[in-house]
């Protein structure tokens, strides 16, 4: 994950709240409404998680990747999970396990 200064200078990210270990904000896009698309992050140091959700609609993969070059480097691998439990019903989450390399594609695939 990308140093939390980093992620907060951020200009495509809108802080609400920023404590320790996560930060609440928006996804500043010109083609959205304000407030369209939330992000609520938390990492520790096993898991680097971060949840986005849009008011109407799910996520679109143009933003998840927004919010993917926002919060990790070029080079980590991140990995989509759809969790059984939402709070959201329009939310998608990224995670990053420390320490071990799930994200990894099957082998042959890049």
């Amino acid at each position: 994950m990308r140093p939390k200064a980093q992620i907060l200078q951020n200009p495509r990210l809108k802080i609400v709240q920023a404590w320790k270990s996560g930060l609440m904000g928006y996804l500043l896009q010109p083609q959205a409404g304000p407030r369209e698309v939330s992000v609520v992050a938390r990492w520790d140091d096993d898991t680097e998680h971060v949840s986005v959700a849009a008011q109407n609609r799910d996520p679109t993969q143009g933003e998840m990747r927004m919010v993917q070059e926002i919060f990790w480097g070029e080079g980590e691998r991140v990995v989509q999970r759809n969790p059984r439990f939402k709070l959201h019903g329009h939310g998608l989450h990224l995670w990053k396990e420390n320490g071990t390399d799930t994200a990894a594609p099957p082998e042959g695939e890049k």
